[in-house]
Order: C-alpha cells, then sequence, then structure tokens
C-alpha cells in the first residue's frame, strides 16, 4: 500500500521547473526536451510523471535487456504511487537472443512477452513501455495486428474448430501432443487444450459441433481439469 503523503510528494516533481518546462516543451510538440544527470530512480520517476501528466503512451529505451529489467520495477512503483492505476500498466519488451538471418528461432518466452506487451499497447491496456535499443530496431507490425494477437471465447458460443487452431497457430502458439507450457495448445478431435501466456493454468475447451461445450481449467502436469 503506497500512502497518499508519499503520492503527494511524488507529484510534486512535476512541478519542479525545470521538470515542468520539460513537459511544457512536449505538450507543445517539440522534437525533444533534455533532462541530463538523472540517476536511474530519478529516470524511473519521470517516466511515471510524464504519463500522468501528458497522458500519452511513454516509452523509455534503454540500452540492455539487463537494464531494462531492471529498471521495470521501479519505474511500475513510481507508476502506481503517481497515477494510483495497477502496476502492470507498465510493460517490457524484451529484445530477441538472435540476430536477423541467423536462422535460428527465439526463444519461445521472449516471443511470448513481447506478443504480450504488445498486444496490450496496442489494446490500451499498458500505459508505459520499457524497450531496449535491440527490441526497438527490429520493425514492427501495425496496431491491428497486435490487437489480433488474442481473442475472447466464451460457454455455448459458435465458433468452426479449423478457425479457433487457425487462430492460436496464427497468434503464434505452438501446436504440440500435449499442451504443457505457455504458448502452446494441443488438438484432440473435439477437445483443444490452451495454455496462455496470460493465465496460470492452461484450459481445455471441448467443443460439440461448432458450439463450445465447456472451458475447463487443467493440471498440465496431470492432465487433470480442476473442479
Amino acid at each position: 500500500m503506497i500512502l497518499p503523503l508519499v503520492s503527494e510528494l511524488l507529484g510534486r516533481v512535476a512541478r519542479l521547473k525545470v521538470v515542468d518546462d520539460a513537459l511544457d516543451a512536449l505538450r507543445r510538440n517539440a522534437p525533444q526536451a533534455r533532462l541530463s544527470g538523472l540517476t536511474d530512480s530519478a529516470k524511473a520517476l519521470i517516466v511515471a510523471t510524464a504519463f500522468a501528466e501528458l497522458g500519452r503512451p511513454t516509452i523509455l529505451l534503454v540500452d540492455s535487456n539487463q537494464r531494462a529489467e531492471s529498471l521495470l520495477e521501479p519505474v511500475r512503483w513510481y507508476y502506481r504511487a503517481v497515477t494510483g492505476k495497477p502496476e502492470n500498466r507498465v510493460e517490457h519488451i524484451p529484445a530477441y537472443d538472435v540476430f536477423p538471418y541467423e536462422g535460428r528461432s527465439p526463444h519461445t518466452e521472449i516471443s511470448e512477452n513481447r506478443a504480450v506487451a504488445l498486444w496490450h499497447m496496442s489494446s490500451g491496456e499498458a500505459d508505459v513501455l520499457i524497450v531496449p535499443i535491440e527490441a526497438a530496431l527490429w520493425r514492427m507490425r501495425g496496431r491491428e495486428f497486435y490487437r489480433g494477437l488474442a481473442r475472447t471465447v466464451s460457454r455455448d458460443e459458435s465458433i468452426a474448430h479449423e478457425d479457433l487452431i487457425g487462430f492460436l497457430a496464427g497468434a503464434g502458439y505452438e501446436r504440440q501432443t500435449t499442451c504443457e507450457m505457455p504458448g502452446q495448445f494441443a488438438v484432440r478431435g473435439g477437445i483443444i487444450d490452451v495454455f496462455s501466456p496470460e493465465s496460470a493454468q492452461p484450459v481445455r475447451i471441448e467443443l460439440l459441433g461448432d458450439t463450445i461445450e465447456s472451458i475447463r481449467a487443467y493440471d498440465p502436469s496431470t492432465q487433470r481439469c480442476c473442479l
């Protein structure tokens, strides 16, 4: 819990002349505004303050994945203190661990984290992104593509069996014999198991024809549905 007094004190940072001048320049769409001599903690606070004052999606560019990871929790804490919003609205887009044309696929977890962060930002569910330079240099797709990486399904909904499988494959899920890890799915007749990176457990979707009959979480180690 962050005390109101703490939030009030941190909010005064925006009224410091150097900070106010920089934010005012950005409000007027100046190409740049400079603040120098900041420690990492001060940078984390300024990023959160910039979003709170400007109300625009904010990106913090850093020099490496390690730096991004070390700044993630400080930025989240200051963001929550300054805005009062949930800290998970601050996301980190990790850089790939392979080079273009290297002939290797990036680690699955990295691809999942990137997809989730970009989906949240494009869907308006993230306000601040922490991005290493290596990640920012990669060409990105349009916003609509990242919005389409997620789909909500519910019981009694009608959806063609092949359409659901096609969506999962198109969104980057890997088809496996059994679904045990985030980012995987498995198909057995009218049963489709899916492990979303956003969920603590995979779910089992049972279709009767093209109608979703049930959606239940299950234990990936035993493959048994939870009661």
